[in-house]
């Protein structure tokens, strides 16, 4: 990661993909990027579907396609990450290519709604269907949904592990909740007396701990459903019987 996106730091100047407060955390899309290099390091293409058509001089045009795979949720972070990094040209890309549409302006429609109208020369140089609102790109979004909930499941039980692994260096039991939050909170107050830096870091995680270890199964249920959810949502992209058609 470290050559390629130092190139591209030095590239885009001003803008920066991490945190402003410590140029460390990557923001969302920050996140992005990074996951874009790795996708491009592994040798993974950005073309995941798509259909090459020929309109046979027809101005209507029906046919089944059925995408082995979502799009990439198209987010507010997608969007920033796309106006200064190819996001799109680097793990998105889902082509849809008609030949010998005879001239003008058509509307594509998925399940009978439109989702837009291209001209028959945008249709012949290719339209990326992956950036239209199409039944495929709103089970994306509803991955994407899921997967924040997954996030922030675990997010949760990453603080409840912190927090004991702190208390157990200052002898607490971590299978005692009380003696947990009392040898936190000591310790807490100990960095505050000494100014160090992370005093309201662990001070945050301790009321996070506080607030979520008496619920800490409903929580890891919570995370199964999630990771059930995803499974279920990426095992048939193919969730709506999208019939397209053109419409002249």
């Amino acid at each position: 990661l470290h050559r390629p996106l130092t190139a591209f730091v030095k590239r885009e100047g001003a803008y920066c993909f991490c945190n402003p407060n410590d140029r460390v955390h990557p923001r969302g899309d920050g996140h992005l990027i990074i996951m874009a290099e790795l996708l491009k390091a592994m040798g993974e293409t950005a073309d995941f579907g798509g259909a090459d058509l020929d309109a046979k001089g027809e101005t209507k045009v029906e046919f089944r396609y059925e995408p082995k795979a979502l799009p990439f949720p198209v987010t507010e972070d997608y969007r920033i990450a796309d106006q200064v990094y190819p996001l799109t040209e680097t793990v998105n890309r889902e082509m849809l290519v008609i030949r010998n549409l005879p001239p003008g302006c058509y509307a594509l429609c998925f399940d009978g709604r439109e989702v837009g109208r291209f001209t028959d020369g945008e249709f012949r140089a290719g339209v990326n269907i992956a950036l239209l609102p199409t039944p495929s790109a709103s089970r994306a979004l509803e991955a994407w949904q899921v997967s924040r909930e997954l996030l922030n499941a675990q997010q949760r039980l990453r603080t409840l592990v912190l927090v004991e692994a702190v208390a157990i260096e200052q002898g607490a039991d971590r299978n005692d909740y009380d003696d947990v939050c009392a040898k936190v909170a000591c310790h807490v107050e100990r960095l505050k007396a000494e100014k160090r830096p992370y005093a309201t870091y662990y001070e945050g995680k301790l009321e996070g701990y506080r607030t979520d270890k008496p619920r800490e199964k409903d929580i890891r249920e919570a995370e199964e459903r999630a990771r059930a959810s995803l499974s279920a949502l990426g095992a048939d992209a193919c969730l709506h019987d999208e019939a397209h058609r053109l419409l002249h």
